[in-house]
């Protein structure tokens, strides 16, 4: 088996390029022993303080460990399963703002997060650059069928997860500590019964059923830290604070209360308009979401501290130690900072806008582009190497990937050129050997090709194919040959019950002040060559108020309870059978519909409702999310960003209609919308007081659009 050899450095590659940034006292003699061998266990490894900071989050890693990493690699038989077992992650952060400052260390972190981006982004670049043609559709398919293959044989089993962050910084005097918690996590094999069980892969379709056991989010106030701890002891107590079915954790105040789930995963060989390719199915019993004050509280600070970390960070090298605030004065030494900073800024900006420095960047980029135009085809070398590694690290990021992509550019137009030269060297000498070339013939080579990078000849290719039961005609045929109604990927997603919960109170004698409550959500998606299609309905909805004692609306939202039917001038595009009728709210939007009768539609269907406005409940909800005037600043700053989103969204939209309209592209829009009739007591306490009801009426709403057809025949004109 040819393949053996690269397949093992491949994967080695992998787990070099993944791994390893995370993990300190990773052997890769052993890893590397251990893939070849088919069987690799590493145990008690410890994550690196820059393990976190490839998310650029201003946390850093004050302790984390792997107990155990256990991979199963059946080289030599792929009918048998591959493991993979995780147990044991524990992570312990704290804000960055408490770590003594090191310089050395810092800029040995942000140069590997600026190169780790890089990757990243030129990783996506490579797959946007991707070509669609008859050889990439022959990958693609080798692609779809060596996963199949790892899928159909690939179990995964994760236990005790927990990611742990504690705060003594945001709030003096009240310490709080943050964390997420897994119980288990599986991926097993399954008959089409669900059934645990090992299907070979010549059955008719992959089953696989993911479970999710005890996802919680917590943030627990005043609490106390488990830093510092012996190895055993800190993974004891790491273990013991994540909440199981079996030993639910009381002290821990939970913004998420524990989650389970599952997941179907349903891979076909064949592809219809019935059967999809991938079909998902997950469903979740409950999802509560809970919040107290003191939790608001807490929250609000660490904001207010991260938007002074964030605003300090530029100026953290020139920021006086203790030692120098000890030697020159408190007062002294601030003022000398003060001083650099504001001299410093000045300095800076002349210097960007000198001459000099536009010489630098000239000379920086030329010299840039030269040497990775040599390291693309791996011919950089002896003291070029230094240039080029002291050149990454003076440039940012931006301009890396500037410079990145003038190289390329370059590199294409100089292969362009040479593969041009050598095809007219060789026509040349084709005209130069006459009639009698035919007589000396020509070497004959076997028929070589390449896949995923690997120069293959006929055997060689016919061994692979063989092993991984893989036809290439059938496959090419079948990537050409795709009806528009067959399905690509379906997804169904059902939640049967949330909440969300406000508290106000200590945790021993907290009060509710209101709560959510929503019931039968689906969400839908259907994937087709051609065509989207997703889903969204709301089954039930109700509004509780507890700001009120002896109130006689308790429920201040919930569906109309005399609904009548209503007429609609509005036709409603049927929806599937899995659909209820009765929800409450459903949204349906269609990317190219498969009846072309626009080019998108969205149908929105409301059933009525009640309201009641109580304003001591609107003044509540107001002053519980009213943050300090001492930390206006940073929640400012926090809604500023906020708006910069929305207004690029919003950005965005209006260009996309604008394009829209210039493209004379149609939307079908059907909406049936009865809107809440809302009630206005005088007291809430008292029925019989006067009561103000508005009754918004009923909206329909419905396009009437020119047929295609016609649309067609008067552009022809």
């Amino acid at each position: 088996m040819w393949w053996l050899d690269p397949g093992k450095e491949l994967l080695q590659a992998i787990f070099n390029r993944v791994m390893a940034p995370y993990l300190e006292n990773l052997d890769m003699n052993q890893v590397n022993y251990g893939i070849s061998s088919g069987s690799l266990t590493l145990r008690n490894l410890r994550l690196k303080r820059e393990a976190l900071d490839k998310f650029r989050l201003p946390v850093d890693v004050v302790e984390g460990t792997l107990g155990r990493l256990q991979l199963n690699i059946p080289w030599r038989n792929f009918s048998t399963p591959m493991k993979a077992e995780i147990d044991d992650l524990f992570l312990l952060v704290n804000p960055a703002a408490s770590s003594k400052y090191d310089p050395a260390d810092d800029e040995k972190r942000a140069q590997a997060a600026k190169q780790e981006r890089l990757r990243t982004a030129e990783t996506l670049q490579i797959q946007e650059q991707a070509q669609v043609n008859e050889d990439s559709l022959k990958n693609q398919g080798f692609v779809d069928t060596i996963l199949a293959k790892i899928i159909n044989n690939f179990q995964v089993t994760v236990k005790n997860i927990h990611i742990r962050y504690e705060d003594s910084v945001s709030v003096p005097g009240h310490p709080f500590a943050a964390g997420i918690t897994l119980s288990g996590f599986t991926i097993i094999s399954v008959d089409g019964n669900w059934e645990k069980a090992f299907i070979p892969s010549t059955a008719g379709a992959i089953h696989k059923l993911a479970e999710l056991h005890s996802f919680a989010v917590y943030f627990n106030t005043d609490s106390e830290s488990i830093r510092g701890l012996p190895p055993q002891q800190s993974a004891d107590k790491f273990r013991s604070l994540i909440s199981t079915e079996e030993n639910p954790v009381n002290e821990h105040q939970f913004i998420l209360k524990p989650v389970s789930g599952k997941g179907k995963i349903t891979m076909n060989n064949t592809i219809s308009d019935r059967v999809p390719k991938f079909d998902v199915e997950l469903d979740f019993e409950e999802i509560s979401f809970l919040l107290d004050n003191h939790q608001y509280r807490d929250v609000i600070s660490m904001v207010d501290m991260y938007h002074f970390f964030l605003r300090n960070q530029q100026y953290r090298k020139i920021r006086p130690t203790e030692e120098q605030i000890t030697e020159m004065g408190r007062a002294k030494a601030l003022w000398k900072f003060a001083r650099e900073a504001v001299v410093g800024q000045v300095h800076e900006k002349h210097r960007e806008w000198s001459w000099a420095h536009f010489a630098e960047r000239r000379a920086d980029r030329k010299r840039y582009v030269l040497l990775y135009k040599k390291k693309l085809p791996g011919a950089l070398q002896g003291p070029d190497v230094k240039e080029f590694d002291d050149l990454e690290a003076k440039l940012s990021y931006e301009d890396l990937r500037f410079y990145r992509s003038i190289a390329r550019a370059e590199l294409r137009k100089d292969i362009q050129i040479r593969r041009k030269l050598e095809e007219e060297k060789k026509k040349e000498q084709q005209a130069k050997g006459g009639w009698l070339s035919w007589a000396w013939g020509s070497s004959s080579h076997a028929s070589t090709d390449e896949i995923l990078g690997v120069q293959m000849n006929d055997q060689r290719r016919k061994e692979l194919f063989d092993a991984l039961e893989y036809d290439e005609k059938a496959a090419t045929a079948a990537a050409f040959d795709v009806p528009k109604t067959s399905l690509k990927t379906r997804v169904k997603a059902r939640l049967q019950k949330g909440s969300l919960a406000l508290r106000s109170g200590t945790t021993q004698s907290s009060v509710e002040i209101m709560s959510i409550v929503f019931q039968d959500v689906w969400a839908k998606a259907i994937q087709r060559p051609t065509s989207l299609d997703a889903l969204v309905s709301l089954g039930d909805l109700h509004v509780y108020d507890s700001t009120t004692p002896n109130s006689q609306y308790p429920e201040i939202v919930k569906i109309k309870s005399d609904d009548t039917p209503t007429t609609s001038t509005v036709h409603l595009s049927s929806m599937d059978e899995d659909d209820n009728s009765n929800a409450l709210l459903m949204v349906k939007f269609e990317q190219s519909p498969l009846d072309e009768r626009a080019d998108n539609g969205l149908t929105v269907r409301l059933r009525p409702m009640e309201v009641v406005y109580h304003r001591g409940f609107v003044e509540a909800i107001y002053a519980y999310f009213k943050p300090p005037e001492t930390q206006m600043e940073s929640v400012a700053a926090l809604l500023d960003v906020a708006s910069e989103t929305l207004e690029g969204f919003r950005n965005a939209t209006r260009a996309g209609l604008e394009h829209a309209l210039q493209a004379h592209k149609t939307i079908d829009v059907q909406m049936d919308l009865q809107a809440p009739i809302i009630i206005v007591p005088e007291d809430v306490t008292h029925k019989s007081s006067v009561h103000l009801i508005v009754d918004a009426g009923h909206l329909a709403i419905g396009s009437e659009l020119v047929p295609k057809k016609d649309v067609q025949e008067i552009y022809s004109k």
